[in-house]
């Protein structure tokens, strides 16, 4: 079901609609064996949440607090998009939750000569 009629058929906003899709193509990459596609799910998440972020008005910028110091960023992931904003920045690393060794911004880090460590669990809490 296309988000268009989820918005008709349920009377929600498009941000909701567009969650609700988002999930049942989620669940889809669930089931898929491979490894590398099953990661792919994370390219689908991570997109479906920069278009709710613009479309509720939020900036898709990361803070960073001191830009004088480098900075080890931790999350629970991060985006492609999030991880070419780094060049800009004064970041030593990143560390996130989730994420693969073949996931799109790990690739990119390797290519940007960024360290880190993808895929580690409860990494937010240390």
């Amino acid at each position: 079901v296309l988000p268009k009629s989820i918005i008709e058929n349920e009377k929600c906003n498009a941000e909701w609609a567009i969650k609700k899709q988002m999930d049942s193509v989620v669940n889809q990459f669930d089931q898929i064996e491979d490894q590398y596609l099953r990661e792919r799910k994370q390219d689908v998440i991570q997109v479906v949440e920069r278009v709710i972020k613009i479309l509720l008005g939020h900036s898709n910028q990361i803070a960073v607090k001191n830009k004088e110091k480098l900075t080890i960023l931790v999350a629970h992931d991060i985006s492609p998009a999030d991880a070419l904003h780094f060049k800009n920045h004064k970041y030593a690393a990143f560390i996130t939750d989730g994420g693969g060794v073949t996931s799109h911004t790990a690739i990119l880090s390797r290519s940007l000569n960024i360290p880190s460590i993808v895929a580690l669990q409860n990494a937010r809490a240390l």
